[in-house]
């Protein structure tokens, strides 16, 4: 098996802690490694076989997962333009096939680089359960059972009748988009839809087979070698891997795992986390206080008569906003 870390994201909506130019993956937030240290000491676990990790990122990125995993530069696959995540991982298999020499039964696993994961225990465990799931031809998504009617999660509907007792596997019957507020508390409340956490797994095979049938432009393009590919990279059209493959294939099969789960999204997911201290906060400059406030600063600081806000400190920036106001930053950026 193939794992590849997605390195991708400009991560705006962290702003001013993460940038474009040093984005969420590479900062350290609950601890002393960065998330991309973080997912990779984690995927590691899963056969303690590091050489079998590899990185999905564009070109300005490519030094940054050298200096913070000290990783050969084969190991890099990088886009030359953000492309989205159907040519990302078009990009990701032909590497494998020409460069690498991987076979069609070769099974990937494809996990974000940003996201927190307790325990890894359980994690470790679905993905051991998926990979002969993965092996018959079924493309496995992994779920996250919400507590919140999340707007910012793409949403896997399943039917409970067809769950594997053993396995706790279930056939997927709906891949949805992100909702707005009224859906998502519906979904919330029928049990039968998970948070998509944005991790899949297939064999070569099955997803080359996905892109013939659902997206024939991009499986087309992937008859090029791949030094043409890398090329004409730029002629792709830019669509996601949901709205290319996820949200028409009949083969999807979705593993639930029972973690503590976070794309680290927003400044209200950090301060939840820490509430929840389900997740081990290690990192002396980001607090929850006392009154409310996600504190994240490497200078002094004096908090008084502040109540319900985020208050974070870079080097460059000051940023203070109360916390339900947080996401309309995005916008303004």
């Amino acid at each position: 098996m193939k794992k590849v870390i997605l390195a991708w994201g400009g991560g705006t909506r962290l702003w001013p802690v993460s940038t474009e130019e040093n984005p969420k993956q590479f900062i350290s937030i609950f601890s002393d490694r960065s998330l991309l240290q973080e997912t990779f000491a984690r995927l590691q676990k899963i056969d303690w076989d590091k050489d079998s990790i590899y990185f999905s990122s564009n070109q300005k990125y490519g030094d940054k997962i050298l200096q913070q995993i000290g990783c050969d530069k084969d190991k890099l696959i990088l886009e030359p333009q953000r492309k989205n995540t159907a040519p990302a991982i078009a990009l990701i298999v032909k590497y494998l096939e020409d460069v690498v020499g991987c076979k069609p039964e070769e099974v990937i696993l494809i996990a974000p680089s940003d996201h927190i994961i307790a325990p890894e225990g359980a994690f470790i465990k679905c993905v051991q359960i998926a990979i002969p799931e993965a092996e018959k031809g079924s493309i496995v998504t992994f779920g996250i059972a919400p507590h919140t009617p999340e707007t910012w999660y793409g949403y896997i509907n399943v039917e409970p009748r067809t769950s594997d007792a053993e396995t706790g596997l279930c056939k997927v019957i709906e891949y949805v988009e992100k909702p707005d507020l009224t859906t998502a508390q519906k979904y919330l409340d029928s049990w039968n839809y998970l948070w998509n956490a944005g991790i899949f797994m297939f064999t070569i095979k099955t997803i080359k087979e996905s892109f013939a049938q659902y997206c024939p432009d991009l499986f087309t393009s992937m008859q090029w070698s791949y030094s043409d590919f890398l090329m004409r990279f730029d002629s792709l059209e830019a669509i996601s891997i949901d709205c290319a493959v996820m949200e028409k294939a009949s083969n999807i099969t979705m593993c639930p795992m029972d973690v503590t789960w976070s794309d680290i999204g927003s400044r209200d997911a950090i301060s939840e986390l820490l509430v929840q201290q389900k997740v081990v906060n290690t990192n002396p400059y980001l607090i929850n206080d006392d009154k409310n406030n996600l504190v994240f600063s490497k200078r002094k600081l004096i908090i008084d008569a502040i109540t319900d806000s985020f208050i974070i400190l870079s080097e460059a920036w000051s940023y203070i906003a109360k916390k339900w106001n947080s996401q309309a930053l995005k916008d303004s950026l």
